[in-house]
């Protein structure tokens, strides 16, 4: 995910973990599947 989008591997862990806070859910296919309903 961090090569296709051009950013370090730690950036995505960094902005998983803050969606995951701001959607509510505590597992990352959660954030994954609310995002996609949301959007």
């Amino acid at each position: 995910m961090a090569e296709r989008l051009g950013i370090a591997d730690s950036t995505v862990s960094v902005v998983v973990r803050h969606a995951k806070v701001k959607l509510g859910v505590a597992a990352r296919s959660e954030a994954v599947h609310v995002f996609r309903a949301l959007y």
